[in-house]
């Protein structure tokens, strides 16, 4: 091996080495500020956290209280409701399940504090390796200091927020389609209330709030006129974990006019904010979302992404992971009369990202606004938005394929050998023209070598001699790059198959030969740690694979290079690939491995055809001036 490829290896090493140094020195600085943090500014011990979230109403009711003023707790425990109807259990936690998903609320705030998406057709089980159980995907982080910390769908703005520290009443009822509806209705603050209705539809990951308020007798304002008022997706999106390839970061999203808005904030950055054209908002994930869209009727009149110190919790400090993000879509504020009452209502689109049943949702939105669909395969690499369709219809034919053979890791395939068979005759132009061109190229070579030293002085003269020489062997000095073209047309449906593969929900949990997770590695060993410098945690099969078909492939192309660098690149492309790739998920391996097996297939035939049908001119005599 040459000098300069083991220094490369060399410095690759140390830069990964250097890098794992750093981010093991940023968790350390972070988990002491955590530290100086809790020492400052805790409000409530765990013991209090775990009481409030547990089910015990009179120590939740309690801590309530405390942190009330004294006019409110007057209030509260003098005209909170009397239930006299069939009620859900007193305690401060109401859990109601669609049999899609199970959401728990808590009384305080009336506010969902687990939000969890259950196995079902869009998504596919995923089994925990250590305990052999069947995982829940959880959508509200459940980390510590909830009672500070902020919480979905709580209330925002002027005297619209002091009704998240309040606690609710809860009625539910299921109707006779088992449409299930869950009621709270606060206590009056300063003769004020206000009542949430969550509505959860059978078989429906799309659920719907409304939020009226309701005045006294005096005159009520909700929000300040800069600010205004309403509700957003809070304290974060799913568990704070360390960021990887296979899961993907936290972002905002937001539909501001025929745009998609996608922000991804960390702790010390400014808010961000859209005062126009707003027609919804949420988070979301690599596989979920949580979109907030409001009703037709009260359109937003703004968008704030933010991350916030309160939320800046243990969990995520000690982990070095991206801060919890919020999103607050506000309405503007309004000014009630005595006895008059107004209400907001939304769509919760809370779950997969799966395209087709985005698309399928009938929720309200506002005329010419981005369909809510807009959020799968909404992030597309380097901004390339042009290759979203691309992916769009190539999962319409895998999921077609899906249905003829009952497997995802067989659709891969066949939608891989089919994607190559259409664009059969473009491959087999551009490889049978490159394997001529390298040809053609070693026949001329030894009178390439011979200009190459008479004229080395004379680099002018010298490029002369070889043009004469390419056309008495009637041969394309650009023979070579114009094979590349087809190559490059085919770019766009290999970017549209790697995003897609990459990003589909629907390969979650879907099995093939060993591998258990197609949207995971196929992990065939554990190793029980990480690798030094590597960081690999299991033995991976399919990254080999990759790269010992890409390390084929390759040396197949490079017959005829003589030059010892391209060869050397050609060689070890592969093994970076497979360093760098190591941990992508297993259904885009396959598909790389697979693409890589037709290749090497192709190219050995093309060969063989050409050398077969080779009719370009033998090497004739030594051009003038060409000899030594």
């Amino acid at each position: 091996m040459e000098r300069r490829w083991i220094l490369f290896f060399i410095i690759s090493f140390m830069v990964i080495f250097l890098f794992s140094l750093r981010n093991a020195q940023k968790m350390a600085e972070r988990k002491q500020a955590e530290e100086e943090r809790a020492g400052q500014t805790e409000l409530v011990t765990d013991d209090q956290t775990s009481d409030l979230l547990s089910g015990d109403d009179a120590t939740s009711e309690t801590v309530t209280a405390l942190s009330e003023p004294p006019e409110i707790r007057q209030a509260q425990e003098s005209t909170e409701p009397d239930v006299t109807t069939q009620t859900v259990d007193a305690a401060p936690t109401v859990t109601v399940q669609t049999g899609l998903d199970r959401i728990t609320f808590s009384r305080l705030g009336a506010v969902p504090i687990s939000w969890q998406i259950l196995p079902s057709e869009y998504v596919s089980p995923v089994i925990d390796e250590d305990t052999g159980t069947t995982t829940v995907i959880e959508l509200i982080p459940q980390v510590t200091n909830r009672e500070i910390r902020g919480l979905p769908l709580g209330l925002e703005g002027y005297t619209a927020d002091r009704f998240n520290k309040v606690v609710f009443d809860a009625h539910e009822r299921t109707a006779t389609d088992g449409t299930k509806i869950l009621k709270f209705t606060s206590p009056p603050i300063d003769d004020v209330r206000v009542v949430k209705t969550y509505t959860f539809p059978p078989g429906d990951y799309v659920s719907h709030l409304t939020i009226e308020v309701i005045n006294g007798a005096s005159r009520t304002r909700l929000g300040r006129a800069n600010e205004g008022w309403g509700i957003g997706w809070q304290g974060g999106f799913m568990q704070p974990e360390s960021l990887s390839r296979l899961t993907g970061q936290v972002a905002a999203a937001a539909a501001i006019g025929t745009d998609l808005k996608v922000k991804k904030l960390k702790d010390g950055d400014d808010p961000i904010r859209y005062d126009t054209e707003v027609a919804w908002a949420g988070m979301e994930r690599k596989y979920f979302t949580a979109l907030l869209i409001p009703g037709p009727e009260n359109p937003p009149s703004s968008v704030e992404m933010m991350v916030r110190q309160r939320d800046m919790t243990s969990e995520y400090l000690a982990k070095g992971v991206a801060a919890p993000m919020s999103v607050i879509l506000g309405h503007p504020a309004v000014e009630l009369q005595p006895d008059e009452h107004v209400s907001l209502e939304y769509s919760l689109l809370v779950g997969p990202k799966d395209y087709y049943l985005l698309k399928s949702l009938d929720v309200p939105m506002i005329e010419g606004a981005l369909p809510a669909s807009t959020v799968a395969f909404g992030q597309m690499p380097m901004g390339m938005n042009w290759i979203r369709p691309i992916s769009l219809f190539l999962l319409n034919a895998l999921r077609f394929f899906e249905n003829l053979v009952h497997n995802w890791g067989w659709a891969i395939i066949v939608l891989v050998l089919i994607v190559k068979i259409i664009l059969y005759p473009l491959s087999h132009w551009a490889i049978k023209n490159q394997a001529r061109t390298m040809a053609e190229q070693a026949k001329i070579k030894p009178h390439l070598d011979a200009l190459n030293k008479k004229y080395k002085d004379d680099p002018s003269k010298r490029s002369q001699e070889m043009m004469k020489l390419y056309r008495e062997h009637n041969i394309n000095p650009l023979g070579a790059v114009r094979g590349c073209f087809p190559m490059l047309l085919q770019m766009p449906i290999f970017f549209g198959l790697y995003v897609l593969l990459d990003q589909a929900v629907e390969l979650r949990g879907q099995s093939f030969l060993w591998i258990a997770d197609l949207s995971q590695p196929d992990r065939l060993v554990n190793f029980g740690g990480a690798l030094p410098i590597l960081g690999w945690t299991s033995l991976n099969i399919l990254p080999f694979l990759m790269a010992g078909t890409q390390f084929l492939t390759s040396r197949l192309m490079s017959t005829n290079i003589s030059d010892p660098m391209q060869r050397n690149m050609m060689v070890m492309m592969p093994v970076v690939f497979m360093i760098f790739l190591y941990n992508l998920p297993s259904g885009l391996m396959l598909y790389w491995t697979v693409q890589n097996i037709w290749q090497i297939g192709h190219t050995v035939l093309t060969k063989r055809y050409v050398a077969m049908h080779d009719t370009s001119p033998p090497g004739g005599a030594t051009p003038a001036g060409a000899a030594t």
